[in-house]
Formats: C-alpha cells, sequence, structure tokens
C-alpha cells in the first residue's frame, strides 16, 4: 500500500472533525467512568475498618465493591491469632488503590515490604453462602475467612518469598460477621499489596458479574485474534512481489498488532485460568510498547511518510521493546532500574502519542487518503490518556481501562483501514484482469481476421494469373465474332469468381471485421446468420470495448446453437446508430436452459459461476452510460439481448448495408 493523495482538508473541517472524536470520546470515557467503576458504584462502603450489610442491603445490591476503609498493619504479616483479645492497632484505614504499595504517603519510601489488612463485616443473622472475590494481589497473600486459611497465592513469608498471582473467589458460609484478614507481602514488582477492590456479595450475583466481565474479554480477543489471522493468512495468500517490485509487510504488521493487542489485554483471563508469577507482566509490557511501534510503522506505510521524526520514534520504539525483554532482569528489587523503565515507558507512551497524532494531521492536511480514519483512532487515544490523568479512582467492572479500549478503537480502524484498501485493490485487480482478457480477446480476433486476410490475399493472386488468360479468351471470342459465346463465357466468369467476393455489412472497420469473422464461423457450425447494420464510419467508441461487446454477443449465440439441431440453428442481429444511441438487439435460438442466480446468468462451460461474457458486456454498458439487458422468450425457445451505448458521431451516419 503506497499514499495516495485525494484531496486537501480544510483546517475547519479538521477542527470539526477532530472536535466530534474528542466530544464522543469523552463521553464514553466519562460514562464508563460514571457507571463501570468500582469506586463509584452503588452499594454500602465500610466505615472504620467495619461494613454492615442487612438483608435490605444484599437485596438492594446483591454484589458490593469493598473500597473504603480497610484497616492497614504495615510492615507485618499477622494472623488471625494476633487478634485474639485486643489485638495491635492499624497504622491507618486506606482504601484499596490509594498508594501504590506499601510506602503509604511517603513517595520516597520503596513499595515493597509486607503488609496486612483486615475488614470485618457485619452480616444477617441467618447463615447463608457469600462469595469475596480477590482480584490480583501484588505478588504472594495469605487469606483467612474468620481465622481460617482460605487460600493462599504464593508464599508471602520474607525467608521463603515465591511470587504467584492471579485472579481467585471463595465462597464461605457465615452469619452474624465475617473477618478478612489478607497479609501480603512483594520484593519484585513495580506495586505491592492489594491495588484492585474485592467483590463481595451473593454466589450468584458475584458470579453473574464475573461471568458477563470474562465473556466480554473473550469476545474481544476472539475478534481480535479472528482479525489478526485473517490479516495474516491474506498475507499468507498473496503472491510475491515480482522483480524489481518492493514487498509490502502492512498486512504482516497489522496482524502483529492483533497479536500485540491480545498479549496486552488478556490478563483477567489468563490470570484467572493459569495462575502464576511475573512472566506474563513482563510479556504484557512488551505488547503494550510493540503496540506503539506497530502502528507507527503502519502510519508510515499507509501515509507515505518517512522523515528523520518518524525513524527516531522507531529507533525508541525499538530500544523501549529490548528494556521490555530485559524486565526480568531489571524488576528484581533494584528500585532505581525499576523507576527509570516506569519513566521510560510513560515517556515513550506520551511521546508516541504525540508523534502519532501530528503525523495524523499532517496527513489529513496533505489529503493523503485513510489519514482521517487514523487520526480519529489516534485522537480516542490521546482523549484515553488525557481522561485517565482527570478521572482519578477508575477501576472497571465489566469492560476495560481507558486505554485498553482506545487501543481496541484504534485498531479496529486500522482494520477498516486495511478491509478498504485490500476491496480496493481487489476491484483494481479485477478491472485489470478484465483488460487484459479484453484486450486478448480483440488480438484473438485480429489474428483471426489476419488469416482471412492472407487467405484472400492468395485468392486474389490467383485471379491476377488467370485473368490474362480470360482476357485471351475473351480476345478470340470478339475477333472471332462469337456474341453468343462471348456473353456465356462472361456469365460463368461472374458466378465462378466475382461472388467470392467477401461480404461488406457497412463501413465501420471493426464493426464489419468482427461480423465478417464470426459470419464464417456460423457457416461452419451450419448456424443461419441474418445481420441488419446501419452504423456511421465515425462512430465515437473505443474499439476494444464495440469487440468485446459483440465477440460476446456472437461467440454466446454460437454456443448455445450448437445444443440444437442443425435446422433449428439461426442468429439475427441488427446494429442500429440513432441520435447519440448504439442500440444492438440480437435474437438467436436456443434449448430453452437458461440458469439464473441473484438476477444474472450461469455460465454452462464454469458451472455455478456468473458468466464472464455478459458481465463484461453489462461493464462496457456502465462505462458508456447504456444499458443491458438478458432474457430469454416466455413462449417459445428465443434468447433475447439487448444493448444501447451513448455513442457520439462527427457525420452524418450513412445507411450500408
Amino acid at each position: 500500500m503506497t499514499a495516495r493523495t485525494e484531496r486537501r482538508y480544510r483546517p475547519a473541517h479538521l477542527v470539526c472533525m477532530l472536535l466530534a472524536v474528542v466530544a464522543a470520546s469523552s463521553c464514553l470515557f466519562w460514562g464508563c467512568w460514571r457507571w463501570d467503576n468500582k469506586y463509584t458504584a452503588p452499594g454500602k462502603q465500610p466505615s472504620g475498618g467495619v461494613l454492615t450489610l442487612t438483608d435490605g442491603d444484599l437485596r438492594e445490591n446483591p454484589v458490593v465493591f469493598l473500597v473504603r476503609d480497610w484497616e492497614i498493619y504495615r510492615g507485618r504479616l499477622l494472623t488471625p491469632e494476633d487478634f485474639q483479645g485486643s489485638g495491635p492497632n492499624p497504622d491507618e484505614l486506606t482504601f484499596i488503590g490509594q498508594y501504590g504499595g506499601f510506602e503509604g504517603a511517603d513517595r520516597t519510601a520503596s513499595p515493597h515490604g509486607m503488609a496486612t489488612y483486615r475488614l470485618r463485616i457485619r452480616l444477617p443473622e441467618e447463615q447463608r453462602s457469600y462469595t469475596l472475590e480477590l482480584p490480583e494481589i501484588y505478588t504472594a497473600y495469605r487469606l483467612y475467612l474468620n481465622g481460617v486459611l482460605m487460600r493462599q497465592m504464593g508464599d508471602p513469608r520474607p525467608e521463603s518469598h515465591r511470587p504467584q498471582t492471579g485472579n481467585s473467589s471463595v465462597t464461605v458460609q457465615a452469619a452474624g460477621e465475617l473477618d478478612v484478614l489478607i497479609t501480603v507481602s512483594d520484593y519484585r514488582y513495580f506495586y505491592s499489596g492489594m491495588l484492585y477492590p474485592p467483590a463481595f456479595g451473593e454466589p450468584a450475583a458475584v458470579a453473574g458479574y464475573l461471568n458477563r466481565r470474562y465473556g466480554l474479554r473473550v469476545a474481544a480477543l476472539a475478534a481480535a485474534f479472528c482479525i489478526g489471522v485473517l490479516a495474516l493468512c491474506i498475507r499468507a495468500m498473496t503472491k510475491p512481489p515480482a522483480e524489481g517490485e518492493q514487498e509490502n509487510p502492512l498486512l504482516l504488521l497489522y496482524g502483529l498488532l492483533c497479536v500485540c493487542f491480545i498479549g496486552y489485554t488478556c490478563y483477567p483471563v489468563v490470570k484467572t485460568l493459569w495462575p502464576g508469577g511475573l512472566q506474563w507482566y513482563y510479556l504484557e509490557n512488551l505488547c503494550y510498547s510493540g503496540m506503539f511501534l506497530l502502528v507507527i510503522l503502519i502510519q508510515r506505510r499507509i501515509s507515505g511518510f518517512g522523515n528523520r521524526a518518524t525513524a527516531a520514534m522507531t529507533m525508541l520504539g525499538v530500544f523501549v521493546c529490548c528494556c521490555s525483554l530485559a524486565t526480568p532482569a531489571l524488576l528484581s528489587g533494584n528500585m532505581t532500574l525499576m523507576l527509570a523503565y516506569s519513566h521510560l515507558l510513560n515517556l515513550y507512551t506520551y511521546a508516541s502519542a504525540v508523534f502519532l497524532t501530528a503525523s495524523a494531521v499532517y496527513g489529513v492536511y496533505r489529503g493523503t487518503v485513510y489519514s482521517p480514519i487514523l487520526l480519529a483512532g489516534i485522537a480516542v487515544y490521546d482523549c484515553a490518556l488525557v481522561w485517565d490523568r482527570l478521572l482519578a479512582g477508575h477501576e472497571p467492572i465489566q469492560l476495560g481501562w481507558f486505554r485498553e479500549m482506545a487501543s481496541g478503537i484504534l485498531i479496529l480502524l486500522i482494520g477498516v483501514v486495511m478491509a478498504r484498501e485490500i476491496a480496493r485493490q481487489f476491484r483494481l485487480r479485477l478491472v485489470l484482469e478484465g483488460q487484459v482478457e479484453n484486450a486478448a480477446r480483440v488480438m484473438e480476433l485480429q489474428s483471426a481476421y489476419y488469416s482471412v486476410l492472407l487467405e484472400k490475399e492468395q485468392e486474389a493472386k490467383a485471379m491476377r494469373h488467370d485473368l490474362r488468360h480470360h482476357f485471351r479468351m475473351l480476345r478470340e471470342l470478339a475477333v472471332q465474332g462469337n456474341l453468343d459465346a462471348l456473353t456465356l463465357y462472361l456469365d460463368e466468369y461472374d458466378d465462378a469468381y466475382l461472388a467470392r467476393g467477401a461480404e461488406s455489412y457497412c463501413g465501420h472497420e471493426v464493426t464489419d471485421m468482427v461480423l465478417r469473422l464470426y459470419a464464417g464461423m456460423a457457416e461452419q457450425r451450419g448456424v443461419a446468420l441474418t445481420v441488419d447494420v446501419r452504423v456511421p464510419q465515425d462512430m465515437d467508441i473505443g474499439s476494444v470495448d464495440l469487440c468485446v461487446v459483440l465477440s460476446n454477443l456472437l461467440e454466446n449465440a454460437l454456443e448455445a446453437c450448437d445444443e440444437l439441431p442443425e435446422e433449428s440453428r439461426w442468429i439475427r442481429i441488427g446494429i442500429v446508430w440513432q441520435m447519440s444511441r448504439l442500440s444492438i438487439v440480437m435474437d438467436n435460438s436456443f434449448d430453452g436452459v437458461a440458469p439464473v442466480t441473484g438476477g444474472r446468468y450461469l455460465s454452462r462451460k464454469r458451472g455455478s459461476f456468473t458468466g464472464v461474457g455478459l458481465t463484461s458486456i453489462q461493464a462496457v454498458a456502465a462505462r458508456h452510460g447504456g444499458t443491458a439487458h438478458f432474457y430469454p422468450d416466455r413462449d417459445r425457445p428465443v434468447f433475447h439481448s439487448e444493448i444501447v451505448l451513448v455513442v457520439r458521431q462527427a457525420r452524418v451516419p450513412q445507411s450500408i448495408n
């Protein structure tokens, strides 16, 4: 795919388009923050480390997201025995996601270490089942419910720490009060502790919430997978470029982009089905970095812009991807390297957004095809970055994060660009194949007609050779004064030689050539051909188009007649030019079998495929602002063809039969 320019966009049009995209994106992200957010979801919240839920509360909100007023004990891995009696005092009451780790309000402190979270939930006195859903907790924890160890991920003990993360849920029988105690430790990742609010409620309601969430995510991943596989399959089935042509890797880049999107967004499903260590986070960072690099390469291919800024961003993208590959070493607990990598990733994100936006705006200004679609997708991602900063406290319930949704929209719009370009290339290929086929048909007719001319030339040579013998005989008869013998000899010469001359149907060269050629073929097949032509010599129509129409009509008619006995074979064709309209009407006998599908006649030679000849005639008619109709007679086995073409002429036509 190469850059093509269709028209320049006015600044006012560009501004209006951007404002519309920004407004729609902002409404989408604000709506998600307001109605698909654990922090703004309805339902009671804990107060002072205690959450009280009545039967009415559970009926009104069967799923509650435990966000606020968790007791936190920093630097301690406590057990239920430690809370026998009065127990220790918490360091503070915190809400989930308030800090990035165990460092608390001290931004200079290390997020690594350990902590214990505690929350007491007062429930109705009737014993029933409740489900607690725990998102990923970094990076090892133990869960105690009413003093019983219910779930463990990894090993949180410092002397034998083993990281493991995953999404899990626990169902428990409880009545009166449920004591939730979670001991957490982390020494290797960016974040630590509980960052995502757990969900608590009736088992059916929690299961429904989780099923909807994972169902939507699986559907998005399946769509991206199918689109990516389709792009890669099309790329694999594409013929290699001819010698001297440059290979276009656009489909390969788009397929890899879909793969990176899957790797970036599939963590909820992966962490639910296969809890494990930190390896998936390394792959997620690599896919996130790779998405920007691939979008930069795709935009460069589509827009055709290759400058120093593009080269610099490409090199930066490659460098960040290499750093992402090295994250297992970087995230080994060295806070300096971890913070440096985090800042590099943020810098790369915003630099890529600015570069892609500027490039797309320039492409729209230049009028490059598809740049407006790319600009719309990039503007959506820009809005996601902005609202991610403006709307604090967002944890999606059913959908995804702002950046995930924006990435999906951008990839979908790039897919629209790819689909439109593939369709354009396919249409162009069909047109070129049609032109090649028509040119081949003309060459075939010219070759056949050339053999006819050679045959006629040989006949003319023979007649010239014999002509002197005839002159001697005529002179001898004239000298003798034998007029009766002279008259008889002339009559025999007229019947034997003059009648051999090739018949001319009209003064238009191409029309006459095609009609003479097919007249000879009709005579060989025993088909009675009747021709009535009244067209001017200087008719303004391309020789290829006229040849395509007449040759396809007559060839189809001859093939139809081949299915009949010789006495039933006939073709009548009339060609008339009048008031800038060339009308071609042809009737021919056939066996009455004319298979039709979708309003198109199927080829008798190609089985279930549409006939190429009739399609070519219709294409020529459309190109000349005319019509082409084909239909069988209802009462008798006759097939009718009616073609009208808009054709100009320089002089008044002369009638030649």
